[in-house]
């Protein structure tokens, strides 16, 4: 009889272990599972709280200073009247990153070879501009000194800023069925709209208004 409760005893012993083992992987992998949406949570939770980028510089004029923005294509003139027939003037081209950050920009006269670089960078309803040099030796040295803040006096809803690489005839529609006036060489104008290679343009500083085409602009650099 003492024997039989042995026997029974030991059974009992071996099959306890034997439902320990069996239990013991199914902890593990609920142990693997939860490590793995542990590790995975931060993941989405950065994921989530990336911000999107928006750019914010608005078109118009900054008293001396008139800025386009196509897309991230920033395009610009500057010019500044100085008396006895002399002036600081000059083209202005650069690319967009983030808003509120400095980008770098070109300063040249189109049609000549000398570019100047430069920045611009936005504030609150104001750029400052600022070059390495005086792009055409006639310019303020504030402005290539610690540069020049310029306030928004006018927002306006153009496309981008263009100087005219030949005389241009100046056409009342996009179908160029009648010329209405000429442009010179060298007009600055401020692109309102783009239909088939035409551009509806106005001069800056003038009220000439109307189509020329698009290849009648210098390329940028």
């Amino acid at each position: 009889m003492k024997m039989l409760k042995n026997w029974a005893f030991l059974v009992l012993l071996l099959v306890s272990l034997a439902a320990c083992k069996e239990s013991a992987p199914k902890t593990e992998q609920q142990d693997e599972s939860t490590i793995e949406k542990t590790a995975a949570a931060p993941q989405e939770e950065a994921k989530e709280a990336a911000p999107e980028v928006k750019l914010s510089f608005p078109t118009g004029e900054y008293g001396s200073l008139i800025l386009g923005f196509q897309g991230n294509q920033l395009t610009g003139y500057y010019d500044m009247p100085l008396g006895s027939g002399n002036g600081c003037s000059f083209f202005l081209e650069g690319q967009l990153t983030e808003a509120g950050k400095e980008v770098a920009v070109k300063a040249y006269f189109p049609g000549s070879d000398e570019v100047v670089e430069g920045s611009l960078k936005q504030e609150e309803q104001a750029v400052t501009l600022k070059l390495a040099a005086n792009p055409g030796g006639q310019c303020d040295p504030s402005l290539y000194g610690e540069g020049e803040k310029l306030f928004l006096s006018q927002p306006v809803g153009y496309l981008r800023v263009g100087v005219l690489s030949q005389d241009a005839k100046l056409y009342g529609d996009a179908q160029k069925s009648e010329a209405k006036g000429q442009l010179e060489k060298f007009s600055v104008v401020l692109v309102l709209a783009e239909e088939n290679g035409l551009l509806q343009i106005a001069e800056m500083n003038q009220a000439a208004k109307g189509w020329i085409s698009a290849d009648e602009l210098f390329p940028l650099r």
